[in-house]
């Protein structure tokens, strides 16, 4: 009897197993994917690097780190047209991946077969709050191995990406119930993958049958002036609609003010004026059976402004006047798939051009500094300054994230993959607090050293702080002038290894 209970027991535990595969593995990722950019983290990564494709006669790179990597380059910038041994990069990236992380994604990394990999990083990745100084020893920071422990054995990626491989690791070092606990998030997916499960289902649903009110990033027809990513236009802005073959579109727009009217011109010059008694999503019928032409250019003119700051909840920084929300694929005919990795580019960002650096100081430090005690969402960044000026004139020490890298780099070169670092540029308003420090220089050194040459600094790319949205990230036009320089790196490289 005992023996029959273990054998089922086991065939149980089988069948399960591979009914989650089936189910989480292989079916789950089958469905269309609509979410938007930067949204769902977790889900995007693992059905992205499900989806990358080389072609074997490629010059092959995967862009590897954090939201560093993810916001500063631009693949499609560095894809070259369809030629023999063409250039082709692809993002391997999710936000606040460690090179912890990356250590543990190695094995699918190698599974892409890239020529090259390249780690895109900042000092910041290498989680330096770990780093502390004792009264003891104010000259060399010591790792605090049990705090990092106890915090990353619980991180997103660790319970849902390698919960078993990191059980592995650290089990005998770990507390009994977060050894058994991580290694319950290892058996099935679905436990793993609850954290996410329902995002991509919701987007399908929200994309193809209901009125787009609920999204996270536009990704309708873009006005001539620009949109907002939360799809706030300008109080006056022109928008191109496609045809359809009912010649009309029945849109629903957010008015944000009672009493609003909204003027639109068509491309003949006949305008319809509209009034919207009260405020919240209202239905808009664009009729233009009369026109003939592909696609229809209008005007919109909208009588009352609203206050971004008051519409999107976000007290700091400069305030701008918006005019309406679009529903999220408003006027367009497309419904935009396999997006999360396509950067695009919205007014969040463009402002800043428009800023004098006055302006832009301002609006940086009420943005990233006022009040940040009392902002929970600012705590790391605010730790991650102290701790820079903090480490600035210690001794540089090699330990855990660093080594890690050494692991991978010398994991990659016995697979005949050549391993480069860059260090992505830095707002130098953030930069000047730890630059050319002790500590800095040690960092630079160090990382030189390890890599063999294949070390590349863009701390100091930009000297101005405008192609910055905060003190890592780089704006859409900052992306663009570093992936140009990023290209030229592995042209070089490649180049080198031929």
């Amino acid at each position: 009897m005992k023996k029959r209970i273990l054998v089922i027991s086991f065939l149980f535990l089988i069948s399960l197993q591979a009914l989650d595969w089936i189910l989480m593995e292989v079916l789950y990722f089958k469905l269309p994917n609509y979410t938007e950019w930067d949204t769902s983290p977790w889900y995007n990564f693992i059905h992205h690097r499900k989806k990358i494709q080389f072609q074997e006669k490629d010059n092959k790179a995967l862009v590897v780190g954090s939201s560093i990597a993810l916001y500063s380059t631009l693949p499609h910038l560095i894809n070259e047209p369809q030629t023999e041994n063409k250039l082709h990069a692809e993002l391997y990236s999710h936000v606040a991946m460690t090179p912890t992380d990356f250590y543990y994604y190695l094995d699918d990394i190698i599974s892409h077969d890239p020529g090259i990999v390249v780690y895109v990083f900042n000092p910041a990745d290498f989680q330096l709050e770990y780093l502390n100084l004792t009264a003891e020893n104010t000259e060399i920071p010591k790792f605090n191995y049990e705090q990092w422990l106890a915090y990353f054995h619980w991180r997103n990626p660790a319970r849902i990406i390698y919960a078993f491989s990191f059980f592995e690791d650290y089990w005998k070092d770990l507390p009994k119930n977060d050894s058994y606990k991580l290694l319950g998030k290892s058996f099935l997916r679905m436990n793993r993958f609850r954290e996410f499960f329902w995002d991509p289902i919701d987007a399908y649903i929200e994309t193809n049958f209901r009125s787009g009110r609920s999204y996270h990033i536009y990704s309708g027809k873009i006005p001539e002036e620009g949109i907002w990513q939360s799809g706030w236009t300008k109080k006056e802005f022109h928008l191109t609609c496609d045809s359809n073959e009912m010649g009309a579109w029945r849109e629903i727009v957010f008015i944000p003010k009672d009493d609003t009217d909204i003027s639109i011109t068509y491309a003949n010059g006949r305008i319809e004026n509209l009034h919207f008694e009260k405020k919240g999503w209202q239905i808009i019928n664009i009729n233009f059976r009369d026109q003939n032409e592909k696609g229809l250019r209008l005007k919109f003119i909208i009588n009352k402004a609203s206050s971004y700051k008051e519409e999107e909840r976000k007290p700091y920084g400069k305030d701008y006047e918006v005019g309406i929300r679009l529903s999220q694929n408003f006027c367009s005919l497309e419904r935009k798939v396999n997006q999360a990795y396509i950067r695009p580019n919205y007014l969040d960002e463009v402002r800043f051009e428009n800023m004098s650096l006055a302006e832009y100081k301002e609006d940086y430090f009420q943005r990233l500094y006022q009040d940040a005690k009392d902002r929970p969402e600012l705590l790391r960044m605010k730790t991650l300054s102290e701790q820079k000026i903090l480490l600035k004139d210690t001794e540089f020490s090699n330990w855990l994230e660093f080594s890690r890298l050494e692991a991978i780099q010398t994991k990659l070169e016995q697979r005949g993959i050549r391993f480069i670092l860059v260090m992505s540029p830095e707002n130098p308003l953030e930069v000047v607090k730890y630059k050319n420090s002790r500590w800095y220089n040690g960092m630079v050194d160090h990382l030189g050293n390890q890599s063999q040459g294949h070390f590349y600094d863009f701390t100091d790319l930009f000297k101005d702080p405008r192609y910055f949205s905060d003190p890592h990230h780089l704006t859409y036009k900052g992306a663009e002038q570093f992936t140009k320089k990023l290209k030229e790196v592995l042209e070089w490289e490649f180049e080198q290894g031929d």
